[in-house]
């Protein structure tokens, strides 16, 4: 997700009487081909979505500009912000534009994306009332995010008119709040949007979302990124083989860890999600300018040395792993299909890890997993895994002496 040399990108293109649509289609054309980005998506900042509303801003002594708060405070106020046409707001449409003229430069599909209904609240309140209103004033803060949603759905259509391949959305003050509360405030109004929509909807939500997935998945997001601090390997083990997981190498980690950190990264985590087709690799979140290119080539490339199963494998592996560990009868099951062997090894350790998983969390009592390991150990010491080799996630092998002596432990 983003970042890039903008060093060369400006010295490979003559940006000076190019549109703000051109520009931003460059970039994102720029990154696709240096590093190998297959997901460009045109992002609308905070600051221009709520210049496009017509709320005042203002530059702190950071430099940045933000959104005077204050200026939203009244049902008056919320009156006035509903009666905004976004359709041609000039702060809006070139990010609009901007799908259309990356097609002209690329063949990957193109992205409309905008902060989520929750965060631009938050920009327009300040985080800090935002909190306070979610408890004391639900009411006024559900009506400013009903409307803010509105203009989101008309971006969201104006992207898909333009030829948008999917529509991307970022909630990242959704983390602060619980599982009800993204519901209500979130939650339910990015279904909506999702759902008005006939492209496949992307939510990235940063940090520690792990309490949050089922709330995740019920907005109808076909895409979920995930930020490092969520277990990627556990991620798709709770969530359905139809939601795509995005995500999660550390984006602090590709800034400012040495190459040789990043790689062993990339190569835990591809080998930790090397049996599930629903899992794209990418950073936890958007890099910063400074990441060092090296880091961002390294992801790609390392991850291209991993092989790929078929789709017919991958389907394969689910059905045998699942139903290692659902106490079903595997050897007929094997004996009716034609598995071949490196699809039972890596059923067998993904029964293995989900299990030892369950155990260690707690989800799952020790008599429990002491039972469903006996299936496991059956096929483990049957003709069928006679020459099968089973590796654990760091690349070391195991003998079937030391397997069942660590399993019995």
């Amino acid at each position: 997700m983003g970042g890039g040399s903008l060093r060369r990108f400006y010295r490979q293109h003559d940006l000076l009487n190019s549109s703000l649509e051109m520009k931003k289609a460059l970039w994102m054309a720029f990154q696709s081909k240096e590093y190998g980005h297959d997901f460009p998506c045109s992002t609308i900042p905070v600051v221009d979505f709520c210049k496009a509303l017509g709320l005042k801003t203002e530059w702190n002594r950071n430099g940045l500009e933000q959104i005077i708060t204050g200026q939203v405070s009244t049902r008056e106020d919320l009156s006035k912000l509903s009666l905004v046409d976004v359709r041609n707001s000039p702060y809006l449409t070139p990010y609009i534009k901007c799908v259309s003229v990356f097609q002209t430069l690329s063949e990957k599909p193109v992205g409309g994306a905008c902060f989520g209904p929750l965060t631009l609240a938050g920009a327009i309140l300040g985080i800090e009332k935002l909190c306070l209103d979610s408890i004391m004033h639900p009411a006024f803060l559900k009506e400013i995010v009903c409307i803010i949603s509105e203009k989101l759905w008309v971006m969201a259509m104006a992207c898909e008119k333009k030829g948008a391949d999917f529509f991307w959305i970022a909630e990242p003050v959704a983390v602060m709040i619980s599982p009800t509360a993204f519901r209500n405030f979130s939650g339910d109004y990015i279904k909506k949007i999702f759902t008005s929509i006939s492209v496949p909807g992307f939510l990235h939500i940063p940090g520690n979302t792990n309490y949050l997935l089922n709330e995740l998945v019920m907005t109808g997001a076909q895409c979920l990124s995930l930020d490092s601090h969520v277990d990627a390997r556990d991620a798709v083990y709770k969530l359905p083989r139809d939601v795509v997981v995005l995500g999660n190498i550390n984006a602090i980690s590709m800034l400012q860890e040495p190459l040789a950190d990043i790689e062993r990264q990339v190569t835990q985590l591809n080998r930790a999600i090397r049996n599930f087709p629903n899992f794209i690799i990418s950073s936890g979140g958007g890099l910063s300018p400074e990441t060092p290119e090296e880091a961002i080539r390294l992801l790609f490339s390392v991850t291209g040395r991993f092989p790929v199963w078929s789709r017919i494998e991958y389907s394969q592996i689910d059905t045998l792993w699942n139903s290692l560990i659902a106490d079903k009868e595997i050897l007929s099951l094997i004996s009716k299909n034609r598995f071949s062997s490196a699809v039972i090894k890596a059923a067998w350790e993904e029964a293995a890890t989900c299990l030892t998983r369950r155990l260690k969390s707690k989800k799952m009592k020790t008599e429990e997993v002491e039972a469903k390991w006996k299936n496991l150990m059956k096929l483990l010491y049957s003709d069928i895994m006679k020459n099968i080799e089973i590796v654990d996630i760091d690349g070391s092998s195991y003998n079937k002496n030391q397997l069942s002596h660590d399993l019995n432990s």
